[in-house]
């Protein structure tokens, strides 16, 4: 077992993560994202989507990837022609694949997540704004591939017809780690980020 000093990289500040699963965190001082890794602290590059809003109520971290979803088998109650092709049209090509990285349950990551994937929007980079303290990422980008799995399976379950069997597979390459504006709203989350 190793023990790490929990003190940021950048301006030498003791970081109190509230998980213990914490993957990400940033420094309440400087601001800077730090990767939580067994080897030590390191500062992580997060891309920051531009606020639509002058206030920021949270900046939500997401792992994005660009991949692309290849199913090999739809199968129906009934065979709909319609929910194939819709499949066939959102899949066709490379896509932003969204994985909701902070603590937040199952069924609310999956919905966020596939409203995102559907959506496909493409937020404006900006540089880190003053005082951006990013939360706490818990999901490491393995597990957010794995969540794309349950994301996927979502919007095809949800199409209109009655999907009895599904199998494909998710190409993607190495994701980057956006932080998102954000609010929570009632029992789910709203992004207020520019597009």
């Amino acid at each position: 077992m190793k023990l790490l000093a929990l003190r940021c990289p950048q301006c030498g500040q003791k970081l109190e993560p509230q998980q213990a699963d914490v993957v990400a965190i940033a420094c309440a001082h400087c601001f800077t994202a730090v990767a939580v890794h067994q080897n030590g602290l390191q500062p992580l590059d997060v891309y920051y989507a531009a606020p639509a809003q002058e206030h920021v109520e949270r900046w939500l971290p997401f792992w994005v990837f660009h991949g692309r979803v290849h199913i090999q088998r739809r199968d129906s109650q009934g065979g709909s022609k319609g929910a194939d092709k819709e499949a066939a049209q959102l899949w066709q090509q490379v896509q932003r694949l969204y994985a909701p990285a902070w603590h937040l349950p199952v069924a609310q990551a999956r919905e966020l997540g596939s409203r995102l994937v559907q959506a496909q929007p493409l937020f404006q980079a900006i540089p880190r704004p003053d005082a951006a303290l990013i939360s706490e990422t818990v999901i490491l980008p393995e597990d957010g591939l794995k969540l794309l799995d349950f994301i996927v399976l979502t919007i095809e379950a949800e199409r209109k017809d009655w999907l009895r069997d599904l199998k494909f597979t998710i190409e993607a390459g190495p994701p980057a780690l956006w932080a998102i504006p954000g609010r929570q709203q009632g029992a789910g989350w709203q992004l207020t980020a520019r597009t």
